[in-house]
């Protein structure tokens, strides 16, 4: 295995458990959550707090009245430079740092930071909505008071974030090298396709 493979994911299409079966299957490095906790430690930052801002775009002029922390209020901004923006710095270097060896990596424009790199496979997994609803109840036990109304917010929220830090479409298939209904395969088949895919790809 030589290549590093990126997953972009709708909300509920089962990125995250698909890339892990992958990377144990494959034996390699999995990265989601994962680079947070990494970013954070690089920056001296809680991990709460930047999960809180993962995945999301910074807003211009955004809450810079949050400035004073006699208020109660937290500043978004470390230094002169928003946290989103920062934790998208941060987490791009990670990703190019970790990509000189195989490894599976989850969201946060992952396919548009290694763009210039060799052997990366970029994936974009999509579902119907029904699918996807009933993923996303079962994973968060019906968490959500309106499932739908959550799946198409997170989906505005990672595209927002894709177009504001690529200038690209989050979901266009130009920008990947794969693009998968998973609603017509199951997680392991989704997978080994995605894998089949790498092994003809390193058999030229």
């Amino acid at each position: 295995m030589k290549h590093v493979i990126t997953i972009s994911r709708q909300f509920g299409s089962g990125g995250r458990i698909i890339g892990y079966y992958i990377a144990e299957k494959l034996k390699i490095p999995f990265y989601d959550n994962k680079l947070i906790s990494l970013a954070a430690q690089e920056n001296n930052v809680s991990p709460e707090v930047y999960a809180a801002y993962d995945e999301k775009a910074s807003k211009l002029f955004g809450n810079m009245v949050y400035a004073n922390p006699s208020m109660g209020y937290f500043s978004p901004y470390i230094g002169e430079m928003a946290i989103n923006d920062k934790l998208f710095k941060t987490q791009s270097d990670i990703i190019l740092e970790k990509a000189k060896e195989p490894c599976v990596i989850v969201g946060r424009c992952s396919d548009f930071v290694l763009k210039k790199q060799p052997n990366v496979v970029n994936v974009f997994l999509y579902a119907d909505l029904q699918s996807r609803k009933k993923r996303v109840e079962e994973k968060y036990d019906q968490k959500f008071k309106n499932t739908e109304k959550q799946i198409l917010r997170i989906d505005k929220q990672r595209a927002h974030y894709y177009s504001t830090y690529t200038e690209q479409e989050w979901g266009n298939p130009i920008n990947y090298d794969i693009c998968i209904n998973t609603s017509k395969l199951g997680i392991e088949k989704v997978g080994d396709f995605i894998i089949e895919y790498v092994n003809v790809l390193e058999s030229k």
